[in-house]
């Protein structure tokens, strides 16, 4: 049994998971950063034309941070998930090894 060969092979099996997953976590944190930028200047330049009263615009302001707060708990599960799904690809690469025996 080539333990160095089984350990290569657990160690491309997880940076290839992780990596596949780690960039749905960074488009998806990508579209949060710029929705939110887009939400906050529209809000800000509402407030700055007189359409939005000072009491509104706190409020869209406090809206909008709940919803990124969510967004941001959202993109914590995917990093998890991210993290599990590798753990898990590299625990099939050992089973596999291991029934090899």
């Amino acid at each position: 049994m080539d333990f160095e060969l089984i350990f290569q092979e657990l160690y491309d099996t997880m940076l290839k998971s992780f990596k596949k997953d780690s960039d749905k976590v960074k488009g998806y944190l990508l579209h949060v950063l710029e929705e939110n930028k887009q939400a906050l200047a529209k809000i800000t330049n509402y407030y700055l034309t007189g359409d939005f009263t000072t009491e509104e615009y706190e409020t869209k302001l406090r809206q909008n941070m709940l919803k990124m707060q969510d967004q941001m708990l959202a993109i914590k599960v995917m990093k998890k998930k991210a993290i599990q799904d590798a753990v898990n690809a590299g625990i099939d690469v050992v089973m596999k090894a291991v029934k090899l025996i």
